[in-house]
């Protein structure tokens, strides 16, 4: 909902697709959490002889707003170098060990969550852990968790920057 520009759509009908694909605008003041609204074209209209209030079965595709994507990956590919993103922790001094103490995380979750606990020491000499992952992988859930179990040490400060809601 967020990044989605506009949408194409065209009729259905018996699981058969009729007639030529349509731009629809995505309205995003009137979307909700449930539903969202989209404002097909007087073309469209006339073509299919829509009037207001009508119904009718529709494919939708919508379309994302790449820039958003674009920015994240060009502040990658501008670092001098990766090693503090993807680091090398075969020769690390810090143990990472595999616990199951969170039945909700996957392997990976896992190994994530108990990298970020198990750190002692000398902070500063810790690389950074990206976590990252298509939509829908987990990675908000790994994050709460981590910070549930983090805010249960009173010496741990905790900051967490989002650029989505």
């Amino acid at each position: 909902k967020r990044h989605t520009i506009r949408s194409l759509v065209r009729v259905m009908k018996n699981n058969d697709y009729l007639g030529p694909v349509y731009e629809a605008e995505f309205l995003k003041d009137a979307a909700n959490e449930t539903q969202v609204v989209l404002q097909l074209s007087e073309q469209c209209c006339t073509d299919l002889n829509l009037q207001n209030g009508q119904q009718c079965e529709m494919e939708v595709q919508f379309q994302i707003n790449r820039l958003w994507f674009c920015e994240m990956h060009k502040a990658i590919d501008d670092l001098p170098n990766l090693d503090k993103v993807f680091p090398d922790l075969k020769n690390s001094n810090f143990c990472i060990s595999f616990q199951s103490d969170t039945a909700e995380l996957n392997e990976k979750q896992q190994a994530a969550m108990n990298f970020v606990l198990s750190v002692t020491g000398n902070r500063s000499s810790i690389p950074p852990l990206l976590i990252y992952g298509p939509f829908g992988t987990g990675k908000t859930q790994t994050l709460a968790k981590m910070t549930q179990a983090l805010v249960k040490q009173p010496q741990n400060k905790i900051l967490i920057c989002t650029h989505t809601n």
